[in-house]
């Protein structure tokens, strides 16, 4: 049992760091799991090898890799999409969506965050029920200033033309559907539902 509650412990972190239910409900069943059958891994080692010098570590490092695969699992299988870089220094990159509200940019608050390009624009990607929407949002230093995150405005026209949804610009709410191309300034991200 308490190698289980560390795997609850460790799953469930990133879930509350980043205020998101469904990661915390993930990595909670993802932990508990990885920390039952990585525990269970870890005693028979300890049992079969108890000579072996390094048994212990050996245990630990293959219940960390348990932990880590059930985690990674129950994750994707808790997200309703997923986002492919298609350009870049992070060309080929997937990001998992499970969040309702998904806030996508360069800021530091940004749920997906996508560093090392110009002119990055962000956008939000909303879970309405089976419903999923696109909108360009507001840049990060405009929303720091005012405090609060304000989806559809921009505070530019210049930034407002960097978001686009296959090749047309992204105003207001707009639905997603299965392989559209969503670029935020100089990145293009591809959307895939699962």
């Amino acid at each position: 049992i308490g190698w289980m509650l560390m795997g609850a412990a460790i799953g469930i972190i990133d879930g509350i760091h980043q205020r998101a239910p469904r990661r915390m409900i993930a990595g909670l069943i993802g932990g508990l799991l990885g920390g039952l059958i990585g525990g269970l891994c870890f005693e028979l080692i300890l049992k079969l090898l108890p000579a072996l010098a390094g048994a212990g570590a050996l245990g630990l490092v293959l219940m960390g890799g348990i932990i880590g695969l059930c985690l990674s699992e129950f994750e994707r299988r808790f997200s309703f999409a997923r986002l492919k870089v298609l350009n870049g220094n992070l060309k080929d990159r997937e990001y998992l969506l499970i969040k309702s509200k998904t806030l996508i940019g360069s800021g530091k608050r940004s749920d997906v965050y996508l560093h090392g390009y110009k002119k990055i624009s962000d956008g939000q990607i909303t879970r309405s029920g089976n419903d999923i929407y696109f909108e360009a949002a507001e840049p990060e230093s405009s929303a720091e200033k005012s405090g609060v995150q304000k989806p559809g405005l921009l505070g530019n026209a210049a930034a407002r033309n960097m978001t686009l949804l296959n090749d047309q610009p992204a105003d207001g709410r707009q639905p997603l559907k299965y392989q559209d191309v969503i670029r935020l300034g100089s990145i293009k991200l591809l959307y895939l539902p699962l």
